[in-house]
């Protein structure tokens, strides 16, 4: 930290519940949910927001984990899965997207105000998000341009799919858009 009140860019494993290290220290309570914003708000804006369910489509919103699915493995409203390399991704029916799994490149920081998905499709460390308008959004680890969303993509993209570090958009035209890593022809 360079300041009390800053917080430095860069990657961070972010746990819940219990302190990182500690096999005994758990937290004795609940957590409704976990909220992170990418802007500083007021003691006001958060009493007037915190009893409130989020859409998770809200400005500066960067992250957003409702626990109100119970106890389990069942998560409700669930339109699509798709699986990476150490996360998962879950298209919801109310056109978000809900991560889990391992974090350390990204893979799970689903843009803030991320709404309108249709398809999800998730590489090694990246993921990809299809919007309804026929645009593409990714997202995470980027060392061959991943999640470097081509101009030729445009907005008539109708299909996505993720390998290891590439990715293959069908646009409605029939036409096969693909970008990443290419070290054996895999976006030729």
């Amino acid at each position: 930290r360079a300041a009390a009140d800053s917080f430095l860019p860069g990657t961070y494993h972010l746990v819940l519940g219990h302190r990182k290290g500690a096999s005994d220290y758990y937290l004795n309570g609940e957590l409704d949910d976990f909220r992170i914003w990418n802007v500083a708000r007021t003691q006001e804006e958060i009493a007037a927001d915190m009893t409130n369910r989020l859409t998770g489509a809200e400005s500066n919103l960067v992250a957003y984990w409702s626990f109100d699915d119970g106890p389990g493995t069942n998560i409700a409203g669930v339109a699509k899965v798709a699986a990476g390399l150490d996360y998962s991704l879950a298209l919801r029916t109310n056109g978000t997207v809900m991560p889990w799994g391992v974090n350390d490149r990204g893979q799970c920081g689903v843009p803030g105000g991320l709404g309108g998905v249709v398809d999800v499709a998730a590489g090694h460390h990246h993921s990809l998000a299809l919007r309804e308008d026929g645009s593409v959004v990714a997202w995470g680890w980027n060392p061959y341009g991943q999640t470097n969303v081509p101009i030729a993509a445009g907005f008539e993209v109708v299909a996505i799919a993720a390998g290891g570090a590439h990715n293959l958009a069908l646009k409605e035209d029939g036409s096969v858009v693909a970008w990443g890593w290419d070290a054996y022809g895999q976006t030729n």
